[in-house]
């Protein structure tokens, strides 16, 4: 090993290889970075000389059909995600999935491809499954399972889905999916990668903030000490206030602000105590003032803006006899009507 191939610097890349023969091929990636020929790990140089591609497939093809026709490096790269992500998307575009000569089992970064390898040299495609397309059917009692199409006529007995799972298969599977405990190496690796990597200005709920002069670390930290949440947060950056909505209802009576236009409605603009009134005549600042100076009630006033008159009710009964009035239906039923004393 030279000095000159010691100096070489650590260079990921992308290589095909292609069998004429056969006509299958292949599209790789090398980005190790463990000390190899070179000294400070992979270089398109190897390829073919120290590195022989890591696909079982390739190995086999090689060993029936002797090295390939074509070895070439498509692309280098300075680090090695530039390099897979690179690999991902040529595959992806190429669709391997459906390209029955390609020695792919997978686009680097998914799952491996759902076939059925003919068990030879190379990678064929398998069969299409027959039941693709197809919905299942089964027979509560006896779990007998078959596939219909849709343009199929379901036997009698066929229930729609497959068979329902036995308790141990739930158990099996439950087992199988559990998780397990990182070592303490792992989690000093995990923490040796994450650090550095969400620093103050990456991450916005992490930054400084200040509020009504009060500096915090977060604004978890803020929104604690003023028990806010974020639309109020958000109110106070627009308004100066810590408003639970952006609409803001302000009365031009009593100038009290609020977010609930429903309360609004109910206690401010026309029915605020505080507006300007007047009543036969007579001006008063607010209804409070009036109302005790006409000894009245807040019914007997919307009453008043209705007939004229200060009415304890809505309602006022007419006796067509005496021609009395009176608000109460009972005394009106019991005195007046066909029990008046003036009636014929």
């Amino acid at each position: 090993m030279t000095t000159e191939n010691l100096n070489k610097p650590y260079t990921p890349y992308t290589y095909v290889l292609h069998w004429i023969l056969p006509g299958y091929w292949y599209y790789g990636v090398r980005y190790s970075k463990k000390n190899g020929m070179y000294g400070n790990g992979c270089h398109p140089d190897d390829l073919f000389l120290q590195y022989f591609t890591s696909s079982k497939l390739v190995k086999r093809t090689i060993g029936k059909y002797g090295y390939p026709d074509t070895i070439e490096v498509r692309r280098s790269f300075t680090n090695d995600k530039s390099a897979r992500d690179w690999e991902h998307k040529v595959l992806r575009r190429m669709n391997i999935s459906r390209d029955k000569q390609s020695l792919n089992v997978t686009n680097n970064y998914g799952p491996p491809i759902p076939i059925n390898p003919s068990g030879g040299v190379g990678r064929p495609k398998g069969i299409e499954s027959k039941i693709k397309g197809m919905n299942a059917y089964h027979i509560p009692r006896t779990n007998v399972v078959k596939y219909f199409s849709k343009t199929d006529s379901i036997p009698s007995g066929f229930v729609f889905g497959g068979r329902p799972k036995t308790e141990e298969e739930i158990k099996n599977l439950s087992t199988s999916k559990l998780g397990y405990r990182h070592s303490q190496k792992s989690k000093l690796q995990m923490s040796i990668n994450r650090k550095g990597t969400r620093l103050r200005s990456e991450n916005f709920n992490a930054r400084i903030t200040t509020i009504k002069g009060k500096s915090f670390n977060s604004r978890k930290e803020a929104f604690e000490y003023f028990e806010i949440g974020k639309i109020q947060y958000k109110n106070y950056l627009k308004f100066g206030e810590f408003h639970a909505t952006d609409n803001v209802y302000k009365c031009p009576n009593c100038e009290q602000e609020m977010n609930s236009i429903s309360n609004f409605n109910r206690w401010h603009g026309e029915n605020c105590n505080e507006r300007e009134i007047l009543i036969k005549g007579k001006s008063f600042k607010n209804r409070k003032g009036a109302f005790e100076y006409f000894g009245i009630s807040e019914k007997q006033y919307k009453n008043y803006l209705k007939f004229g008159e200060f009415r304890a009710t809505d309602i006022v009964y007419k006796c067509p006899h005496c021609r009395k009035e009176t608000n109460s239906k009972v005394n009106f039923n019991r005195w007046h009507g066909d029990n008046c004393k003036k009636a014929i």
